[in-house]
């Protein structure tokens, strides 16, 4: 047996550690790297690249057993999934109570192409089209007017090889394209009722529904909102805050054509969105201050016409026809 030297002892005990430890940081870094993968940065929550990966194995092993999907509430995203879900054959139950504040919603959503192509490929595009307008400059500007401003940046549709970066669609024109898609599908049954109870073990979950329906699913999706029942049923912890600021949405017609250019001006408040809609038209997102909105709200219809002129800086000439304001709070939610 060869003696011990202590000094190589040493040395050789070091490097294993060192080794060690460079293993263990390497597998902490590629564990990161895949669950930044598939992490949402912005609110912790996981991306549509999980949604896909782990969504194919359910929509897989329920086309086998021909199970039911339950999706709840109504809105954009649930219709979509719902239309999503049929159109790979699976039955789907979407829980959608009538009354809601859908039927008065002024908002607009502006939908990239890999959006659009969805709508198309569902048949919903043509029906709300005539609604939409296209987007094919997005501008931003800074309106701070600070001493030293950022330059004015304008990123073109047709630099990168496209006619439009997407369109911008009144919240209700989609929402009704999307329901008589719905309406029309065979594999889709809409119910006028809202989720009472949902409860889960380890094969199923069990949704009752207010009118005293009930049914067993293998996959729930709710989009209840931030008291969600859902959640709460399905034991997902939440954290959320809120931000010093309300956005005011509206529309407005103006007396130059936007030529499909969306424009946000960067104020101390918050950005100051106009976003084309068909003809001499636009959609508003003003971001303030709380405690601004009522005043704002509370304006006569030739005052704000003209508030929203001077915050364009009058690049669209004169504002007119504003529809009744609505104001959002915003805030945020992520699970912990």
């Amino acid at each position: 047996m060869r003696p011990v030297d202590r000094n190589e002892l040493v040395a050789r005990v070091r490097t294993q550690l060192r080794r060690k430890r460079y293993a263990e940081a390497l597998r902490g870094a590629v564990q990161a790297s895949m669950e930044l993968a598939v992490t949402d940065g912005l609110t912790g929550l996981h991306n549509r690249r999980y949604l896909d990966t782990h969504l194919g194995a359910l929509f897989t092993d329920a086309a086998a057993r021909r199970e039911l999907f339950a999706l709840y509430a109504a809105g954009l995203p649930l219709r979509t999934a719902a239309l999503e879900a049929a159109a790979c054959g699976y039955r789907t139950v979407l829980a959608a109570p009538s009354g809601t504040f859908l039927d008065d919603d002024s908002r607009t959503t502006a939908l990239m192409q890999p959006a659009i192509h969805m709508l198309r490929d569902y048949g919903v595009f043509s029906d709300c089209e005539e609604a939409a307008a296209p987007l094919k400059v997005l501008r931003m500007v800074d309106a701070t007017g600070r001493l030293f401003r950022a330059p004015t940046v304008s990123f073109r549709a047709a630099e990168a090889g496209y006619e439009e970066f997407g369109f911008n669609i009144p919240n209700q024109a989609l929402n009704t394209a999307l329901e008589k898609a719905v309406k029309a599908h065979d594999l889709i049954e809409t119910v006028d009722a809202m989720v009472s109870a949902v409860a889960f073990n380890d094969d199923a979950a069990f949704v009752t529904l207010s009118n005293g329906d009930t049914y067993e699913t293998r996959l729930v999706v709710g989009a209840d909102g931030v008291h969600s029942l859902v959640r709460q049923a399905a034991d997902i912890g939440q954290r959320t805050w809120s931000y010093p600021q309300t956005a005011l949405v509206a529309a407005f017609d103006h007396e130059r054509h936007h030529e499909f250019i969306s424009t946000e001006f960067h104020t101390q408040e918050g950005p100051f969105t106009q976003v084309p809609l068909p003809g001499n038209r636009s959609s508003l997102v003003w971001v303030m201050r709380p405690e601004r909105v009522e005043t704002v709200m509370a304006m006569e219809p030739d005052a704000l016409a003209r508030a929203i002129e001077d915050n364009l800086q009058s690049t669209l000439g004169k504002v007119s026809n504003v529809t009744k304001p609505q104001g959002w709070p915003l805030s945020s939610l992520v699970a912990p």
